[in-house]
């Protein structure tokens, strides 16, 4: 952190970082260089005897201009261009006769025997894939990426759900779902009840501490029955600090609801979710700052290799 060119040490300014990149208090901790010129007169430098560190006038105004200039910044559309060339390219399956399935035909003469159907059809890969059904590979014109499944539907959700902060639409569930809660759980639902509707949920109280859920948001293709209370034990979880805004709301909920790794994905699946991800305001990040999309360069790759 630099402050009129010097090197200084600030609390408030540290805060701000974090909290532009939404981390804050947790463990990962992002990279960052900040420089700010700020009026010489509202920055005191006598604060300590090396003068690092610095105290300055309306700090808490400063420390809020920092934190929502990263957050603009982290929002911005990104630029995924190379040589004015997209480095994504929508996956497709290749069929037998494809250039892949050629070099895997330069084996068959070496093994001396030729390829079973059930052989063939396993060699046959095709240019986007699931690795572990945690992951999805995809070949792009330079290189490839790997995305992680879970954070990239996260962060897909969560702009889902901020696109329609005034109120979401719902689906209703064809047979209402009971949700047994604890009594602390089922006070801070009454308590979220206007908060919880925006997002999409119709829920109304059964009896007791039994909830029944009757339509859940339109942008939850896939909802489980254990969605709704998985949400509410992160929420109570948090704590009221994290869940009196409705960002802190969308992103548990987005969290919760996301494909989890270890979830099979089809190719119609996979492909749906490279093209929503790439058409989000921020796709190589989920909404708690984890990366959705790990790029390799061919060049990369042939240094790995030591071709290059």
């Amino acid at each position: 952190i630099f402050v009129n060119k010097r090197p200084v040490s600030s609390r408030s300014l540290v805060h701000a970082v974090y909290e532009g990149f939404g981390l804050e208090g947790r463990t990962r901790h992002p990279a960052c260089l900040l420089l700010l010129e700020i009026d010489s007169g509202s920055v005191d430098v006598n604060v300590h005897p090396t003068k690092r560190e610095i105290r300055m006038t309306n700090e808490r105004a400063i420390h809020d201009l920092v934190a929502q200039t990263i957050r603009d910044a982290l929002h911005a559309s990104p630029e995924i261009q190379e040589k004015a060339e997209p480095t994504y390219m929508r996956p497709r399956l290749v069929g037998k006769q494809g250039a892949f399935w050629g070099v895997q035909e330069s084996f068959v003469g070496y093994r001396g025997e030729g390829l079973g159907a059930e052989e063939r059809e396993e060699l046959f890969i095709p240019e986007f894939w699931q690795l572990h059904r945690t992951y999805i590979i995809a070949q792009t014109k330079t290189g490839m990426i790997v995305v992680d499944q879970h954070t990239a539907h996260e962060r897909i959700l969560y702009e889902e759900i901020l696109k329609n902060e005034k109120g979401s639409e719902s689906q209703q569930l064809l047979f209402p779902r009971p949700v047994e809660l604890s009594p602390q759980q089922s006070v801070l639902v009454e308590e979220k009840m206007d908060e919880i509707a925006r997002l999409g949920f119709e829920v109304k109280k059964f009896s007791g501490n039994t909830f029944v859920v009757e339509a859940v948001p339109a942008y939850l293709e896939h909802y489980r029955d254990e969605t709704f209370a998985e949400f509410i034990q992160e929420m109570y979880e948090a704590g009221k600090s994290k869940t009196k805004s409705f960002d802190e709301m969308a992103k548990m909920l987005a969290c919760k609801a996301a494909v989890k790794a270890g979830q099979s994905l089809t190719p119609e699946e996979m492909n749906s979710l490279l093209d929503r991800l790439f058409a989000t305001k921020v796709p190589f990040f989920c909404p708690h700052g984890r990366p959705t999309v790990i790029r390799m360069s061919l060049e990369e790759l042939g240094r790995r290799f030591g071709r290059i």
